[in-house]
């Protein structure tokens, strides 16, 4: 029906369309060499894809990859029948810098996540906690799993749910089984008390001065540091050391 489908399943389902001229049956193919291929290709020009019983050719202009084929198996995506948040860039940000804060081990899936809630993004780990403001407001707790928070972009549509989270990504729809123990488990509790607790600042200091000496700091010690590497900070005589 005019278009060229391709789907990958592991830890996300990822379906992709694009449009497209001529019939092929289902097939299965190993996505490395075709990501190789991919990269020889440019925007402008066709890609003609030929296949018998046993091998796949994909050819561009001069550069041809040949791929053994397996029966393949269809996979579907879930329907979606409520509206989707759509992610502003600002949104989008948020929600990838808390994903690099977020605890990542499997034993704990319920922290696994970037948690939606009310008009507050927040993550956390055994050793950090951010809580960032949003402008939507969700009605009910949406965790959103790791590997899709880390590559929401501006524009992307997100549909969180109790069963399953879907992102729409440009041509891409992804998708992962909701995180079902972190609506009940994640520590929205430990997180909200922390943000009462009474705080006085101590300092004024420049964005730029603060990240450049954090940042020298770390260049130093990571050569000789193998080993995590905490920064200790002093202030004195109005020098913040």
């Amino acid at each position: 029906k005019g278009k060229l489908i391709a789907t990958s399943y592991g830890v996300v389902l990822s379906k992709a369309e694009v449009a497209a001229e001529g019939d092929l049956p289902l097939l299965a193919l190993d996505e490395r060499p075709l990501i190789q291929f991919a990269g020889t290709c440019s925007e402008a020009g066709d890609v003609s894809i030929d296949a018998d019983e046993k091998i796949v050719a994909l050819r561009f202009k001069k550069a041809v990859v040949r791929l053994p084929v397996k029966a393949g198996q269809e996979h579907k995506l879930p329907a979606r029948s409520e509206k989707g948040i759509e992610l502003p860039s600002v949104l989008a940000k948020k929600i990838a810098y808390l994903s690099a804060l977020a605890h990542a081990d499997s034993s704990r899936p319920e922290l696994c996540c970037v948690m939606l809630s009310g008009k507050r993004a927040i993550s956390c780990s055994p050793k950090v906690f951010a809580m960032l403001s949003i402008d939507h407001e969700v009605t009910e707790n949406a965790p959103i799993p790791l590997p899709l928070a880390k590559e929401m972009h501006a524009g992307d549509v997100l549909y969180p749910g109790k069963l399953n989270t879907t992102v729409i990504s440009g041509i891409g729809r992804h998708c992962m089984p909701s995180l079902v123990k972190a609506v009940t488990d994640f520590p929205l509790g430990v997180v909200e008390k922390y943000a009462k607790t009474k705080r006085a600042a101590l300092c004024t200091v420049s964005l730029d001065k603060l990240t450049n000496m954090v940042a020298q700091c770390d260049s130093i010690l990571s050569v000789i540091a193998k080993i995590e590497i905490v920064l200790c900070f002093t202030l004195s005589k109005g020098r913040l050391a």
